[in-house]
């Protein structure tokens, strides 16, 4: 008996050598491992089914992942569990079962151990033969599993090494990409960080938003879509913010996920990692990874601790190149804008003294300045109380106070409206008539010397990419250092135009007293001829009579009215607008004749015209 005792120990010592020398060869692939010790440690305990659950030191809830029996052994180191009949311990889960049709009887659960660590569970199932394991089965399972566990440990500790040396790679590899992207390009850069972040990580989707602290907004990047939204909007918006990391495993569990995109594209997001990217401190973007999926299978799982320490050592390179993206473009607006400014004060410069040709050179660069679809420009005439206003190809006058430019023209302030139909000061009528559609405005004064001058309306402004966005603060600060200069150009233009009218008018009077001079004052119609066309110039009327009164009759008639064909009119001198300066001998202006009872609408009758605005001054002698 002490023989066969003996034999039976050394054949199986020998069997446990070879399976030390079967398991320590595999220890650079996990996979084989793992599926070596399953073998072997069915074979030598003559079980039909063995499961092998490793446990992960760094994730202890993944414990919970596999639970029962073998989640009590892995939390009991040293604990062997060794049931007869599986139904008849509470620990056992018979859902298995019902589901695959398979009956567990025999069980024997083991831990396998480094350094008193557990580093796995084996889960052996129906001993061969029916009958339950016994403790010899304990003892040869123990004394495999030392040979299993210093296995696994190699294993997992070959595993990091691997992991850290590619790591490291993908890093250099990672630094080189990012350090040689192109600065001029954000899109571009930013497309680079999204797909080096999903390679990387694992991910199916990630998105990027770019953190904009002064207009507290998050520039979004989902795929080829570009959006804005505010600072704290959903779980980019807390993470920017906060700089904290989001990790949920079901954000379908989460009150803070919004389920409604999901419900609009189809798509089922379930794990998520949101992370900040910063820069010295300072959050420039979040990442935000969505569904992380198993290299083996494909299968969507939660994303790990290593999964952010990974995307931490990424982020570093990623917010330098993104903070440098950004600095760039700075750099590149602020001289543009030099440039544009320059430009400006030179091609003010030429065009000053040019009424017709300003106003179009301001509307011009006013649109490619701040990047808006269009512009109109409202030149301010205090002396009509009206606006001129500059519309593409029109010239419009309108009162001094209507509309938005009205409403800037008399209070100098600037209006940014972010949607134009729900503004009440917005007229929709002028969309409905041309079929455009008016989004954003932006209406600020021109100002000289604190007075204003002009307004400029720029409508619908443009992102860099030609697509619609919003007016911004940046927009306003740089047209009023643009306004300075149009504000100059515009003044000296107004003052020029008033010198060449008060030149025109001298000489025309000049040339009217010379006529008058040398006539002969028998020649009574061709004085008061002289007199009409030097008055029509000066005031740049339409038509011009003369009213001549007829004392004997208390009459007034009409003298050389030329665009009558000299036809003579002849009314009591109590009657209309003329009688009233006759009698009175003081002047009337009047902007509209047809709202004024004073005027008789029936000479317009006789003669097929409109009057539209009358100023009737006397002739005293």
């Amino acid at each position: 008996l002490a023989l066969r005792a003996a034999r039976m120990e050394h054949s199986r010592s020998q069997i446990l050598l070879e399976v030390a020398r079967s398991v320590s060869s595999k220890v650079m692939d996990s996979d084989k491992l793992s599926s070596a010790i399953i073998e072997h440690a069915r074979q030598i305990t003559r079980a039909d089914r063995c499961a092998l659950m490793l446990v992960d030191p760094a994730q202890q809830a993944s414990h919970a992942t596999f639970g029962g029996i073998a989640a009590h052994v892995a939390t009991h180191p040293g604990v062997t569990v060794n049931i007869s009949d599986a139904y008849q311990d509470p620990r056992f889960n018979r859902e298995v079962d019902l589901k695959t049709g398979y009956r567990t009887k025999s069980m024997l659960c083991m831990p396998v151990t480094f350094d008193d660590t557990v580093v796995a569970v084996a889960q052996l199932v129906n001993k061969e033969g029916g009958a339950p394991f016994t403790e010899e089965d304990e003892f040869v399972f123990g004394s495999f599993s030392v040979f299993a566990g210093i296995a696994l440990r190699t294993a997992d500790l070959f595993r990091q090494a691997t992991f850290e040396q590619q790591k490291s790679q993908i890093m250099l590899n990672l630094a080189h990409t990012l350090s040689s992207a192109s600065l001029d390009s954000e899109q571009k850069l930013v497309d680079m960080v999204i797909s080096s972040a999903r390679e990387l990580i694992g991910s199916d989707r990630c998105s990027l938003f770019l953190v904009d602290f002064e207009r507290n907004e998050l520039e979004a990047f989902f795929g080829d879509e570009h959006v804005r939204m505010p600072i704290t909007a959903g779980i980019a918006g807390y993470v920017a913010t906060t700089a904290a990391t989001v990790n949920i495993p079901d954000c379908y569990c989460d009150s803070r996920f919004n389920k409604a995109i999901d419900m609009q594209t189809g798509y089922r997001t379930q794990s998520m990692l949101c992370m900040p990217i910063s820069y010295e401190g300072t959050v420039v973007a979040v990442a935000q990874l969505v569904n992380k999926l198993d290299k083996a299978t494909g299968a969507i799982t939660a994303f790990t601790k290593a999964d952010e320490d990974l995307f931490l050592s990424f982020a570093t390179y990623a917010g330098v190149s993104l903070r440098n993206s950004r600095l760039y473009a700075l750099t590149q607006f602020l001289n543009q804008k030099a440039s544009v400014l320059l430009e400006l004060a030179a091609t003010l410069s030429w065009e000053t003294l040019d009424g017709d040709k300003l106003p179009r050179a301001v509307v011009n660069m006013a649109r490619s300045l701040i990047r808006s679809d269009r512009c109109a420009l409202f030149l301010v005439d205090t002396e009509t109380q009206e606006l001129e206003a500059y519309l593409e190809d029109t010239i419009v006058r309108m009162p001094i106070n209507a509309g938005i430019a009205g409403h800037v023209a008399t209070t100098g302030e600037t209006v940014n409206i972010q949607d134009a139909y729900s503004d009440s000061r917005f007229n929709k009528e002028v969309d409905k008539k041309t079929g455009y559609h008016t989004k954003t405005i932006l209406c600020m004064p021109v100002k000289f010397e604190g007075t204003t001058v002009a307004v400029a309306q720029l409508v619908n402004r443009l992102d860099k990419n030609g697509k619609s966005a919003k007016f911004t603060k940046e927009d306003e600060d740089l047209f009023v250092t643009f306004s300075t200069y149009a504000g100059v150009a515009l003044r000296n233009c107004a003052k020029h135009q008033e010198l060449v009218r008060a030149n025109h008018r001298n000489r025309v009077m000049m040339d009217c007293l010379e006529k008058l001079s040398a006539a002969d004052v028998r020649q009574g119609d061709d004085i008061i001829e002289t007199i009409l066309l030097a008055s029509k110039y000066i005031l740049k009327a339409d038509r011009c009579t003369v009213f001549v009164v007829d004392k004997e009759h208390n009459e007034l008639y009409s003298k050389v009215a030329l665009e009558t064909g000299g036809k003579e009119i002849r009314f009591k001198m109590s009657q209309g607008i003329a009688g009233e300066v006759a009698t009175t001998g003081k002047g009337l202006n009047i902007p509209n004749p047809y709202e004024d009872p004073r005027f008789n609408p029936e000479i317009d009758k006789q003669l097929g015209y409109v009057t539209r605005c009358i100023l009737t001054m006397p002739v005293i002698h």
